[in-house]
């Protein structure tokens, strides 16, 4: 086992364009330096987090919220004991629709879609989903 140094960053912001509007960002970035066989250090890996969501009201009934996330991470396969791509990636998207049909009624109509790099380092996709909820609470 390798003890290594590293540093975890994180950076966020909230912004209201105006009041129906607002949008969450998020950046995040994370490295690992171990010890090299020959001396010195070298960088094992470092990975990137992008989010940003967006949430925007129609009415106090309906709203639309919208995702889109980056996970990328590059390693240095030469300092892995086992073999890893030097680059990898993906990218997750989805919208959310929802309208309140009264205090204790809903309906959600939703679009999720996830995408990773491959050989060529183009974005390809790997799942889908398309779904529609009603939600409704009962009482005595």
């Amino acid at each position: 086992m390798q003890v290594g140094t590293g540093v975890d960053l994180t950076a966020f912001a909230t912004l209201r364009p105006w009041s129906r509007l607002t949008l969450d960002l998020v950046a995040a970035r994370r490295w690992l330096d171990v010890p090299m066989p020959g001396g010195g250090k070298g960088r094992l890996f470092t990975a990137d987090v992008l989010r940003a969501k967006a949430l925007l009201h129609f009415s106090s009934r309906a709203y639309l919220r919208l995702i889109g996330q980056w996970v990328g991470t590059t390693n240095d396969p030469a300092l892995y004991p086992f073999p890893v791509d030097p680059k990898e990636g993906s990218f997750e998207g989805s919208a959310l629709f929802t309208y309140k049909i009264n205090w204790q009624t809903a309906l959600y109509v939703g679009y999720g879609d996830e995408r990773a790099l491959d050989g060529q380092d183009d974005l390809r996709r790997t799942s889908r989903q398309l779904f529609a909820k009603i939600s409704y609470a009962f009482q005595r």
